[in-house]
C-alpha cells in the first residue's frame, strides 16, 4: 500500500487458536480486488501457532497482528477495541473461520455508496460440515444462505443467526463511533452480534444489501457429533476452506477479475440456496419460547423495542431464570471447553492494541498514517 492510496477499510478479524483457518481467511482478505484496506488481527490470548501463521503474511504490511494478554472468550472485547482503534472511513469485520468472495469489499463499498448508506449486511453461504469426494478432494455441501434485505424489525423476532455472520457487514466509522462498543456476553440475554445490530437499526443507520452472496461460511469438520464436541470441535482442519479458495481462484481470469454466472453465483460452488429454518433460541419450555417467539415477531413488539428500547426477550429470560449470556457460555463449551471468563477492561484491550505502535509504525491503518 503506497503513501499515495492510503486504506479505506480496517478489515478486524479477532481470532483464538485456530491457525489453520485463520490463514485461509487471510488469503481470502489477500484475494480481494478492493486493495485499499489495512488488516488488524486481534489475538484472543493465543499461543505461538497463531504467531506463525502471522509471519506467513509478513511480506504484506497491511496486515498487523496483536495478541491480547487476558483472555475475552469472545469477539465482543476484540472487536471493540479494534473498531476504537480503526482510522479508516469503513470498518469490515471477518471471522477467523469464514471467508470472503473477492469481490466482497467491491460490493460492499459500493453499496454503501451507491445508497448513501451506512451499514452493508452481505449475504453469506453456508455449509454445515464437509466430506471427502470421489477423488480425495474435500467437498463443501452448502445447504443455506442468508435471506437477501435483512432489516432490522425481522432482526428483532428471529434467532441470533438472522443476522449472522459478522463477516458479512460493512459499515461506517461513525456509525460504530455513535452505536458504541459490542457489549459482553455475560451483559445480554441475546448474543452480543444480535444486539449491536439492533442497536443500529435502533439508531436510524441507514442499511443496504445485496443479492450476490459474497462471504461463505463453513461449519467445522464433525462439528455436531457427540464425540467431537469440546477441544476436537474448535481444531478440527481447514481443508474445506482450503478447496473453496482454491475453486474460487480457479474461476478468477488473469485480469483478477471475478467470474459470476447470470444468476450472480460463482461457477462450481452452488452457493444459491434458500435460507434454512433458525434454530429455536430463546430458553426455557418449548412452548413457552415457541409462544415468545410468535410475540417478537409482531410488528408493535419491535418498534416498542425501536421506539423505547423495551426488548421482550429480557423479561422473558428472567422470567424463566436463564442467565445473562447462556447462548455463549453454551457456545463457548462446545467450542473449546471453556467457561465464559469474565470480560476484560475494553480499554486496557484498546491500550494494547496502540502499543503496537511502536513496534509496527508502518501499518497503514493508524488514524494519522
Amino acid at each position: 500500500m503506497s503513501a499515495a492510496h492510503p486504506p479505506d477499510t480496517t478489515v478486524i478479524v479477532a481470532t483464538h487458536n485456530r491457525p489453520d483457518t485463520l490463514r485461509q481467511a487471510l488469503r481470502s482478505v489477500a484475494m480481494q480486488r478492493h486493495a485499499a484496506w489495512a488488516a488488524l488481527v486481534v489475538g484472543d490470548a493465543c499461543d505461538d501457532r497463531t504467531q506463525a501463521v502471522m509471519a506467513e503474511f509478513a511480506h504484506d504490511r497491511r496486515f498487523l497482528y496483536v495478541n491480547l494478554q487476558q483472555r475475552c472468550g469472545e469477539q465482543a472485547i476484540p472487536n471493540s477495541a479494534a473498531m476504537q482503534v480503526a482510522g479508516t472511513e469503513f470498518v469490515a469485520l471477518l471471522n477467523h473461520d469464514d471467508l470472503w468472495l473477492p469481490d466482497h469489499l467491491t460490493i460492499a463499498l459500493e453499496r454503501l455508496a451507491d445508497g448513501r448508506a451506512d451499514f452493508f449486511i452481505g449475504r453469506a453461504a453456508g455449509c454445515r460440515d464437509g466430506r471427502l469426494g470421489p477423488n480425495g478432494e474435500w467437498v463443501a455441501d452448502f445447504d443455506r444462505a442468508s435471506p437477501p434485505d435483512r432489516t432490522g424489525q425481522e432482526a428483532f423476532g428471529h434467532s441470533y443467526e438472522y443476522v449472522e455472520p459478522a463477516s458479512s457487514w460493512v459499515f461506517r466509522r461513525d456509525l460504530a463511533a455513535n452505536i458504541g462498543p459490542w457489549r459482553p456476553a455475560a451483559s445480554l440475554y441475546r448474543a452480543p452480534i444480535q444486539d449491536w445490530f439492533l442497536r443500529a437499526w435502533r439508531s436510524g443507520a441507514r442499511m443496504r444489501s445485496d443479492e450476490r452472496i459474497t462471504c461463505v461460511k463453513v461449519g467445522a469438520v464433525g462439528a455436531h457429533h457427540p464425540t467431537r464436541l469440546g477441544k476436537p470441535w474448535y481444531s478440527s482442519h481447514a481443508h474445506v476452506h482450503e478447496s473453496i479458495l482454491q475453486r474460487v481462484q480457479s474461476a478468477l481470469p488473469t485480469s483478477g477479475g471475478l467470474v459470476r454466472d447470470a444468476r450472480g453465483d460463482l461457477p462450481g460452488l452452488a452457493l444459491a440456496q434458500p435460507c434454512r429454518k433458525l434454530r429455536r433460541a430463546l430458553p426455557g419450555p418449548r412452548w413457552l419460547a415457541s409462544g415468545l417467539g410468535r410475540v417478537l415477531r409482531w410488528p408493535w413488539t419491535g418498534e416498542l423495542y425501536r421506539r423505547r428500547g423495551w426488548d421482550a426477550v429480557t423479561l422473558f429470560s428472567r422470567c424463566v431464570g436463564a442467565p445473562r449470556g447462556h447462548l455463549l457460555r453454551h457456545a463457548l463449551a462446545s467450542r473449546t471447553g471453556e467457561a465464559l471468563p469474565p470480560p476484560p477492561p475494553l480499554q486496557a484491550a484498546v491500550d494494547e492494541i496502540l502499543a503496537a505502535r511502536q513496534r509496527a509504525p508502518w501499518w497503514p491503518g493508524w488514524v494519522d498514517a
